[in-house]
């Protein structure tokens, strides 16, 4: 995740990280070189228009480290409107003061391991197993009914055309069909009725009308 941030902050961010308070130093030597759930973080990072102590972004995940100053009124007012502009940007902030990083880093560092994997395992899972959409390609309906609708549409051939056939029409097996010479009756209607000579209905001598022959008196 790609977060803009204020580029003015860069050279007050690079001057943060070569004056780390011990706390700080503390918990970066465990965070750094991905050695929580192999995630990446970074120290002292310009977000928006905040310097974040450490930032994660494949977890989405903010960590700051408070000193006593943080716990006065004004401060909290500050870090509360900080904290919503962050979340505001899809990200979580954890908060830890600096004696609990000194004096149980154990535990610290257990809450950050323990959000770390919810937030990437969550984006695994997306990854892995993606909402489906709530219609399959070309229409409605589950797959399966598109299939039994598209075997029940194939039409049933039998004998004599290629019309659907309907309840009360019998079926002749393809066996049986194969041994019925085709229009055997209407062959032999068709030659009984074909002219002699068989081309362009033309008649063959000894089918011809007779014609008389003349005699020597006519003329």
């Amino acid at each position: 995740m790609i977060v803009e941030y204020n580029s003015s902050l860069k050279t007050h961010a690079r001057a943060l990280r070569l004056s780390m308070t011990d706390a700080e130093q503390v918990l970066w030597s465990r965070l750094r070189r991905k050695q929580v759930h192999g995630v990446q973080f970074y120290r002292q990072k310009p977000l928006e228009n905040y310097i974040v102590d450490f930032y994660a972004p494949s977890a989405t995940l903010v960590v700051e480290l408070d000193g006593s100053q943080h716990f006065e009124p004004e401060h909290m007012q500050r870090d509360g409107v900080r904290d919503s502009c962050l979340r505001g940007l899809g990200l979580q902030v954890l908060r830890f003061d600096n004696l609990q990083v000194l004096r149980e880093l154990d535990a610290v560092l257990g809450e950050i391991a323990r959000v770390v994997g919810e937030r990437v395992g969550q984006k695994q899972d997306q990854k892995r197993n993606p909402p489906q959409p709530p219609f399959c390609k070309g229409g409605s309906g589950s797959s399966n009914e598109q299939a039994q609708a598209a075997e029940c549409a194939q039409p049933l051939f039998f004998k004599g055309g290629s019309e659907t056939a309907s309840a009360d029409i019998p079926l002749v097996p393809k066996e049986e069909s194969e041994k019925i010479p085709p229009f055997e009756n209407e062959r032999s209607e068709v030659s009984s009725l074909r002219p002699k000579g068989g081309l362009g209905g033309i008649y063959s001598f000894s089918d011809s009308p007779q014609i008389p022959e003349k005699t020597g008196g006519e003329k």
